[in-house]
């Protein structure tokens, strides 16, 4: 599951008259977990932070790894119940995401995104804590499609034009076996720089494919 993704997309054609209004936030190729993204809850986007803060919790917090949730158990995790059960649903747009693979110490960063690179929609809920009013959200992963299991035993789910109109409007009755079953769009996967690695490095090089 991704820790890091590239959200510097040159073009979401395909996706126009769902995702109309971004916003204002920083967009690049090296966004980690903290850092305030782009989810749309409607075709109005909303500046979020990744990393979802349930509303219950008495203060911020970013003590525990809630930049991801199983799908499998995300309806009964303390801190993705409330949220999932108020269907609370949004997508996150990416250009792509990095997996590592490898021994430790020694791990080999990929950028997995859709084969016509033109950017991958995702499943995520949201919430929204305190006074202020401060939304987060979280990425929902699934096993990973046979093809990039080598690389790492989970994905996020990826959504169709169709598909993210459902999850949208939470027509789905059984979501948890909506998104276990959908299927992927053609994904393309090649390794990178390892200097992705560090949070602090940008720039369209980390997604250029290297020799290994």
């Amino acid at each position: 599951m991704p820790g890091r993704f590239a959200n510097k997309i040159s073009s979401m054609s395909t996706w126009a008259g769902l995702l109309k209004i971004w916003p204002d936030i920083d967009y690049g190729y090296n966004i980690s977990p903290g850092q305030t993204i782009a989810a749309f809850r409607s075709p109005a986007g909303k500046a979020m932070r990744w990393g979802l803060i349930p509303h219950w919790s008495k203060e911020f917090s970013s003590e525990y790894a809630t930049f991801k949730a199983r799908v499998e158990s995300i309806h009964e995790k303390p801190a993705f119940r409330d949220a999932w059960g108020k269907k609370q649903h949004c997508l996150i747009p990416m250009l792509g995401y990095y997996e590592w693979n490898g021994p430790k110490g020694d791990k080999q960063p990929y950028f997995i995104q859709a084969a016509d690179k033109k950017g991958l929609l995702v499943a995520g809920i949201y919430d929204k804590w305190g006074n202020d009013g401060l939304y987060s959200c979280t990425m929902i992963t699934r096993p990973a499609d046979k093809e990039i299991q080598y690389i790492h035993p989970r994905m996020p789910v990826p959504l169709s034009l169709e598909q993210a109109k459902q999850w949208l409007s939470a027509d789905s009755q059984d979501r948890q076996n909506f998104l276990h079953k959908l299927t992927s769009p053609q994904l393309v996967h090649y390794p990178v720089t390892r200097e992705v690695a560090n949070a602090l490095t940008n720039g369209s090089r980390l997604i250029e494919p290297i020799e290994i």
